[in-house]
């Protein structure tokens, strides 16, 4: 089997039961959840039920329909930014962020003439409190944030910065893509009005399933409207979350996948995971620290002020090189790139080639961490005898 330190893209393996649980809902419940009242399809309305009601269990949401299930992150953020931005205005986030916040919001201010600010880094690199204060004007209508850095790892204030656009009355926008399933999470009582996850990453579900929360007293207009099996009578789409932001079919093996997921972390224990997520960045961060030739990495602090990932350039080597002869040659799957943050790579100054990420998961085990570490060492020392095989 391959080593595996690409989890930050998708995680892999999957949690047990995903596969499973994905094959029963195309038999045992391969029907239309909530648009029928044959057996099959309340089994499947029920099954789509208790993933929901899982998941509101791992993220501390007490009622499940505040839950809205999408395509992915990227769909999420769509559906967050565009109902929360109806006219112009200010928008604040973060260098950090992913294309599928910079994306939608570049053609939100082409659209509409409004401004977005990416607020730099601060000396320890996460965004600092101070600079959403100072960059707050009255025209500010939305905070975007990542919750942690795709490239670094690094975790953003965003609790201290909800607390700052509460006091200003204005909306926080938070992509939880990368600390979704690392960290015990409780979003009602966080000061967010939106949060966002991808179901394929840290959640270890699978791809095309994602989350929405909304903040009870937070109303979003849908971008899209159709079928949601009643009211069926009716012109207007339903109100009632979660149908309201949930039109059409639902993915049920995505759902009822992401649900036994939810199911695996809840049984072992975010905190029990996070404890070992932070022994493998260590470990990974300690190794890296011995190669010869001077690696440069960029991450968190320590291990405990982000998530897995790390970055990192090797000397002599292009990311993409290393990442090609990693792969080939010692069967470790990692990223090379921007890995979709271009702001990200010029704070850190690694544009255009960006980096090579490897990034930890709960399946990563202590050898795959010292064959990693011996893999570069070796990389490291041939290219510094010029003996580099390239890709």
């Amino acid at each position: 089997m391959p080593i595996y330190l690409d989890n930050a893209a998708t995680a892999n393996p999957k949690a047990p039961g995903v596969a499973e649980a994905m094959a029963r809902s195309l038999t045992d419940c391969n029907a239309n959840p909530g648009h029928g009242g044959h057996r099959l399809a309340v089994r499947a309305t029920v099954a789509v039920y208790e993933a929901r009601a899982a998941l509101a269990a791992l993220l501390g949401v007490a009622d499940p329909a505040r839950l809205i299930f999408t395509s992915g992150a990227t769909a999420a953020l769509n559906q967050a930014i565009w109902a929360s931005l109806p006219g112009s205005g200010q928008v604040l986030c973060s260098v950090w962020e992913h294309n599928a916040v910079l994306r939608p919001l570049a053609a939100w201010r082409r659209r509409t003439g409004g401004s977005v600010v990416a607020l730099p880094p601060g000396d320890g690199r996460p965004l600092t409190v101070e600079a959403v204060e100072q960059a707050i004007t009255p025209d500010t209508k939305l905070i975007v944030l990542t919750a942690a850095s795709n490239v670094t790892g690094a975790f953003n204030p965003v609790a201290e910065v909800g607390e700052v656009a509460r006091r200003h009355g204005i909306r926080l926008l938070v992509d939880g893509s990368q600390v979704a399933g690392h960290l015990p999470s409780q979003l009602d009582a966080a000061p967010v009005d939106l949060w966002v996850a991808a179901g394929h990453k840290g959640l270890l579900g699978p791809q095309g399933i994602g989350l929405l929360y909304v903040r009870p007293g937070i109303e979003l207009e849908p971008l899209i409207r159709g079928g949601t099996g009643f009211h069926s009578e009716q012109e207007d789409h339903p109100e009632e979350l979660p149908e309201h932001l949930e039109a059409g079919t639902l993915n049920t093996p995505g759902i009822l996948g992401l649900g036994a997921a939810a199911d695996f972390l809840l049984g072992r224990g975010l905190a029990h995971l996070r404890t070992q997520e932070e022994e493998r960045t260590a470990a990974l961060l300690d190794g890296l620290a011995r190669l010869p030739g001077g690696v440069e990495t960029f991450t968190a602090r320590t291990p405990r002020h982000g998530v897995g990932v790390v970055s990192l350039r090797l000397p002599n080597w292009s990311p993409a090189d290393a990442a090609a002869v990693l792969d080939r040659e010692f069967d470790i799957a990692t990223r090379a790139g921007l890995h979709c943050a271009p702001l990200a790579h010029r704070a850190l100054g690694t544009t255009p080639e960006g980096t090579l990420r490897l990034s930890v998961g709960p399946f990563t085990s202590k050898d795959d961490i010292a064959a990693t570490v011996d893999a570069l060492d070796r990389m490291v020392r041939r290219a510094a005898a010029g003996r580099r095989t390239h890709a």
